[in-house]
C-alpha cells in the first residue's frame, strides 16, 4: 500500500457509508469509461432541462477533462471568479488532479443555460449503474461542466466536506 493509501482507503470507506440522495437506473453503454445517462434515465437525479449526449460527445468531454488534468490547468470559467474563490477552487481542483486515476466518471447532458455535458466523478470504485449524487464527501466527489462548442471544461468543483 502506498504511503497515503490508508488515508485514501479511509476516505473511500467514508464515501461508501454516505447515502445516495438521488439515483436513476441506467444500463451503462459498452465502454465502461463512458457511462452516458440519457435524459429519460436521469429523471429527477439531475435538475434542469436535459438532453442525451452521444458516445462521441461524451468521449470529447472526457478527453477535454483528461487534457485539463494532464496540464493541471484551470477551467475556463475560473478566470471570472473573485481571487479568494479562485484560489480556493485551485486547491480543490489540485486534489482531484492528484487522485484522478481513482475516479469513475458519469456523463449527462444539461442546459445551464447553454448545452453542456455534466461530468460526475466519484471515488467509490467501479462504475455504477445509477447516477451517483452524494451530499458532502469532499474531494471524493466532483462535478465538471464541458462546453461542446468551445471543447473546454468551464467549471470543476468538489463536494463540501
Amino acid at each position: 500500500m502506498k504511503k497515503n493509501g490508508l488515508g485514501l482507503l479511509m476516505a473511500n470507506l467514508l464515501c461508501q457509508s454516505l447515502s445516495y440522495v438521488a439515483t436513476a437506473a441506467v444500463t451503462p453503454n459498452s465502454d465502461p469509461a463512458l457511462a452516458v445517462f440519457s435524459a429519460d434515465q436521469l429523471g429527477r437525479a439531475v435538475q434542469g432541462p436535459l438532453w442525451t449526449p452521444t458516445q462521441s460527445e461524451a468521449n470529447s468531454a472526457r478527453s477535454a477533462l483528461l487534457e485539463l488534468v494532464k496540464k493541471k490547468g484551470r477551467p475556463t470559467g475560473d478566470a471570472k471568479l473573485p481571487d479568494d474563490i479562485r484560489i480556493w477552487r485551485a486547491v480543490e481542483e489540485d486534489k482531484v488532479y492528484a487522485n484522478f486515476d481513482r475516479y469513475s466518471l458519469q456523463f449527462a447532458g444539461v442546459h445551464p443555460p447553454q448545452k453542456n455535458i455534466l461530468i460526475n466523478g466519484y471515488c467509490l470504485g467501479g462504475q455504477s449503474d445509477k447516477w451517483v449524487s452524494v451530499a458532502d464527501g469532499g474531494a471524493c466527489f466532483f462535478q465538471a461542466y464541458y462546453d461542446p462548442e468551445t471543447n473546454s471544461i468551464t467549471a470543476l468543483g468538489t463536494n463540501g466536506r
